[in-house]
């Protein structure tokens, strides 16, 4: 299922339209900005954003325009993807070489995740639904 779909979700990085086979950590770096766009954590910039007072220290009430700070996919979104990347590689034989695996994927991924941190960004996780309290 996953191999059938590397070729069409690498297909859409802008530039060159890399085949599978022949696909390089660069080629999937550039899918995971390209992906990034479709976010929706608010990363808020600790020297620009008119909404932080201080580091790590937000204003309540302070109302801020539309764009002033970017929308991102948060890190666990970052990281399940480039998981089902490396496992679809894996899948086509490509244990060895495997481009979602490599130390440019994993150093953006720390990248990502440092920024969001630093942003005050805190995963969140959904509320367990129990049966029996409804």
């Amino acid at each position: 299922r996953h191999v059938a779909s590397v070729g069409g979700v690498l297909g859409t990085v802008a530039g060159r339209r890399p085949t599978p086979e022949s696909c390089t950590p660069d080629d999937v770096v550039g899918f995971l900005i390209y992906a990034d766009v479709a976010g929706k954590t608010v990363v808020h910039s600790t020297t620009t954003c008119p909404r932080v007072r201080g580091p790590g220290v937000m204003s309540l009430n302070g109302r801020v325009g539309p764009g002033c700070c970017p929308l991102r996919l948060a890190y666990c979104s970052v990281d399940s993807m480039i998981g089902r990347l490396r496992s679809a590689f894996h899948d086509m034989g490509r244990s060895v070489d495997n481009p979602a695996a490599m130390r440019a994927v994993k150093m953006y991924l720390r990248d990502v995740r440092y920024e969001q941190l630093r942003a005050g960004v805190v995963p969140k996780q959904a509320l367990p639904l129990f049966s029996h309290k409804l």
